[in-house]
Parts: structure tokens; C-alpha cells; sequence
């Protein structure tokens, strides 16, 4: 009898089993299907990235802001120079920093989808000048305001700004407008960088998780919050971190300089030495960002000469010797003053600034001629092709 029991029980048993097993088969979420699910499901991460020329990049005129802003006063052309991505990549933040005294400059967010502007808000003008942005990854959005001597602290939406100065912060006071003249922010972990423009040094600071400046950063550099790169004034401008290191990356447009700083502060060296044209036109580097083993500089060629070397320098990151210069291509061509750069190494894009002080973009138009209006305040996409 107990035999009897036994095969039957089994038996049972055993159509259970055949019927668990199909039914989790057919169910999308069993654990079965959901790890077939999962390794059926291509993992998309940034490819291999070799840089040769200009052809290796596709061109194209992402954002004309002509078209988002009312018909402006002929100062608040060519304006545009700050740039930077939200942490997740859907926003790309931005700046004007010309405007007649008694108007507003405009801060915008537009969507990376399409470029339509999804934020925006203003800023008072004088003595304000908004020359970099930076964001950092709760969100908040940095906006270094020179001659102020402000960074400018804005939600993600661009809303309930707050301004910190930065060189009270830094414990010597205020002497005045343009006594630090922050040129250049970056962010990387919670550290603010800021380069001054007027003392010719780059200064850390403190961010806590929800990205407020706590305070200067007096432990970095042997205890002296900053380092002293140049006593020359007027050269050092934007800022970017190397996310493989740590190392702080500082355009100096005056002396055709891009210095590199050890993480600690203790140490600095300009490995990029930018080469005129012969002629003495100099590049004026005014960026820094990094995509696959290369570092790009933008060209910001600051007095719009035809002759002035244009475009964005590729260099390597092992040996630091140039590659190449991208610059695009046609009767046209519209890179002629790039400013604020901004990768996408993921989707191997670069976004750069393009409209500054009345420098033609069009080469066809004669140097330091106006430009025509629908080739104003650009940002150019650069996707890789390869």
C-alpha cells in the first residue's frame, strides 16, 4: 500500500513540476524570463574612440539662440560662452554675457532632446558677467560671475538663485569689484574649483551633497586653499576636471597655455603649449574637456582675424602632442570663435559654444565684421562617425 502512495504521490508531484515550469515560462516576470530578458538586452557603453582629422566628426548647428530670445539690442549679440550637460544628459545650461546696462542677460536650459529652451532666467548686468557654468550631480547649477566676484547658485530649473562671494569666502575680503574675477568653475566629487582671473589662481571649495558652498577649502595645497599658476593677470579662464585622475585642467588665453594640477594642489604644469599660426596670431585656448584618450582645447581666437588658428586642438592624453584641429568643413564654416566646450563621451558628442563679442563666424565675412543675424550665439554638435 505504502508503494501504492508512493507512485501516485510522485506522479502528482511531478505534473505540478511540468505545470510551475511552463507557466513560469510564459509569465514575463519569473525569474527564469526575467534573466533571459536581461541577457538579451545589449549593454550600450562608449566605444572606442580614435581621432585622425576633421572628417572624422559630423558638423552641425545644434542651437542657433537667435531664435529663443526677443530681438536684442546689436550689444547683446555674440554673447554666448558658457556650457555645461546635467548629470543625467538631458539639459544643456547656458549664458549670454552682453546686454545693454538697463536689460537682463539670459540663462537658459534647453533640452538635449531637440534643443527647445525647457528653463530659463535672467541675471542683473552690471557689474555681472557670466563667462562659465558648471553642474554638479544633486542637480544645482553653478554660474561664475566675473567682476562681481559671485558664483551664482541656481536650481536644476534655473530657479531660486543665491550668490556667494568668492573671495570673502576665501578670507581676504573685498577690495572692490574685480579684485578675483572668476573666470572659470568646475565641479568633481564636492569640491568647487574657481579660477581667478585677477591673482592668476585656482581656488577649491567646499560643496556639501546637496551642492551648497560650505566654505573655501583651506586644507588643499599644503594648507593654502589655492594655486598660484601665474602673477600675470588676465589669462586664466575656464576650468575642467580629468574624471581618470583628478587633475584640474586651466585654459590661459593670454599665453597660449593649458596647465595641469596635481588633485592635491601641489604641483602644476602646462603640458599644452598652443602654437600660433607663424604670424603670431595666438589661438587663445579659452577650454578644456576630455573624450576617449584625447584632450580637446577650444580655439577661441579672440580678435577674429581670418588668419588666427580656429577650432578645437586634439591632443593626446599619454604624450600630450597634437593630433589634429577639428574645424568644420564648406563654403561657410562655422566654427571660427570656439568658446565653452562640453562632451558627451557616452554618445561620443561635442558640444561647443560659437558667438562672442562680434566675431564673424562666416569666413567669408571680412575680420571684425558683423555677422549676419541668423549666424549669432551657436552651438555646434560635433558627432563622432566612426
Amino acid at each position: 500500500m505504502k508503494i501504492k502512495y508512493f507512485y501516485i504521490s510522485f506522479f502528482v508531484s511531478f505534473l505540478l513540476l511540468i505545470i510551475v515550469i511552463t507557466c513560469s515560462w510564459n509569465n514575463p516576470y519569473s525569474l527564469t524570463r526575467l534573466v533571459e530578458t536581461e541577457e538579451s538586452v545589449p549593454i550600450v557603453t562608449p566605444r572606442e574612440i580614435i581621432i585622425e582629422s576633421s572628417s572624422d566628426f559630423d558638423y552641425s548647428i545644434y542651437i542657433n539662440d537667435m531664435t529663443n530670445k526677443p530681438t536684442p539690442p546689436a550689444s547683446w549679440t555674440q554673447s554666448m560662452r558658457a556650457i555645461a550637460l546635467s548629470p543625467d544628459k538631458s539639459l544643456i545650461y547656458t549664458a549670454f554675457i552682453l546686454g545693454s546696462p538697463t536689460e537682463q542677460r539670459y540663462l537658459h536650459a534647453y533640452n538635449v532632446s531637440d534643443g527647445t529652451v525647457a528653463y530659463s532666467n535672467t541675471y542683473s548686468t552690471q557689474p555681472r558677467y557670466c563667462k562659465a557654468v558648471a553642474v554638479h550631480s544633486s542637480g544645482r547649477v553653478y554660474y561664475a560671475f566675473a567682476d562681481s566676484d559671485e558664483i551664482g547658485i541656481f536650481n536644476p530649473d534655473l530657479s531660486d538663485p543665491t550668490y556667494d562671494y568668492v573671495d570673502i569666502l576665501a578670507g581676504f575680503g573685498t577690495v572692490g569689484v574685480r579684485d578675483f574675477d572668476p573666470q572659470g568653475v568646475a565641479v568633481y566629487g564636492n569640491y568647487l574649483y574657481v579660477s581667478s582671473d585677477q591673482l592668476g589662481r585656482v581656488y577649491r571649495y567646499n560643496l556639501n551633497s546637496s551642492g551648497a558652498i560650505t566654505s573655501h577649502d583651506s586644507t588643499w595645497n599644503n594648507s593654502t586653499g589655492y594655486v598660484q599658476i601665474s602673477s600675470v593677470s588676465g589669462e586664466l579662464v575656464q576650468l575642467c576636471v580629468n574624471p581618470n585622475d583628478g587633475s584640474i585642467w586651466c585654459a590661459a588665453e593670454d599665453d597660449n597655455q593649458v596647465y595641469r594640477i596635481a588633485p592635491d594642489g601641489t604641483s602644476f604644469s602646462t603640458p599644452l603649449t598652443i602654437s600660433s599660426n607663424g604670424a603670431g596670431l595666438n589661438a587663445a585656448p579659452h577650454d578644456v574637456d576630455f573624450i576617449g584618450n584625447y584632450i580637446l582645447v577650444a580655439y577661441a581666437a579672440n580678435d577674429g582675424r581670418a588668419g588666427a588658428p580656429r577650432g578645437i586642438g586634439v591632443f593626446r592624453m599619454d604624450n600630450y602632442q597634437e593630433v589634429t584641429t577639428l574645424i568644420d568643413s564648406g563654403p561657410n564654416p562655422e566654427l571660427r570663435n570656439a568658446q565653452g566646450l562640453e562632451v558627451d563621451e557616452t554618445k561620443a558628442i561635442i558640444y561647443v559654444v560659437d558667438g562672442y563679442f562680434g566675431t564673424p563666424n562666416d569666413l567669408s565675412n571680412a575680420p571684425n565684421s558683423p555677422d549676419i543675424a541668423s549666424e549669432r550665439d551657436l552651438i555646434l554638435k560635433l558627432e563622432y562617425n566612426k
